[in-house]
């Protein structure tokens, strides 16, 4: 457990560490006047986010993604991250993907539509006594579309929160598990 704080702390102060910033776009904003933090909040460029995901209020997780916004609707990029039940029982999971959020309207406050494909995996041991799925959950591919609200604070940081669901597609195609998954994300 302390490894997992450690790791999950370690990303955390990574990622908020790295921030990029398109100075070319901040001085073409300044020159036209700028109205609405919307023209650098979502301009074209690097972006990424850090979130804390909940499954089912039991699972929990956190994720970073980074990656490019092609204008102030749409963004692309790829992300990693862990999610555990804090029962015991299970050991660590984490997943890799790739991540598309839509941001609908023009404006500093606006719903969002996304989806997030990737693979996932155990990064421990499976509990000796629980044998049922232990070799049955060990990858499965990862398929999340969501949906919720996007609020930007300033030029420079906003907050997400989405409602979606985690579908795992396991090994042997035909045993589909889906999850509801709420996220909060801080983007940057």
């Amino acid at each position: 457990m302390k490894k997992c704080i450690f790791l999950t702390t370690l990303i955390l102060m990574s990622c908020l560490t790295c921030r990029s910033y398109s100075d070319s776009h901040r001085l073409q904003s300044a020159d036209r006047g700028h109205k609405s933090n919307t023209d650098i909040y979502r301009a074209k460029g690097y972006r990424g986010s850090v979130s804390i995901t909940d499954q089912y209020v039991v699972w929990i997780g956190f994720d970073t993604s980074h990656g490019y916004m092609f204008n102030e609707h749409h963004y692309l990029g790829a992300g990693v991250g862990l999610f555990l039940a804090p029962t015991g029982f299970f050991p660590l999971f984490g997943h890799t993907f790739v991540e598309y959020n839509a941001y609908i309207l023009k404006r500093a406050s606006t719903p969002t539509a996304g989806i997030k494909v990737g693979f996932m995996g155990f990064l421990g041991e499976m509990d000796p006594g629980i044998t049922l799925y232990s070799w049955y959950l060990q990858k499965s591919a990862e398929l999340e579309p969501n949906i919720g609200w996007s609020w930007a604070f300033n030029e420079d940081m906003g907050i997400r929160l989405s409602l979606g669901a985690a579908i795992f597609i396991l090994p042997q195609w035909e045993d589909i598990l889906a999850m509801p998954k709420l996220t909060i994300a801080f983007d940057f």
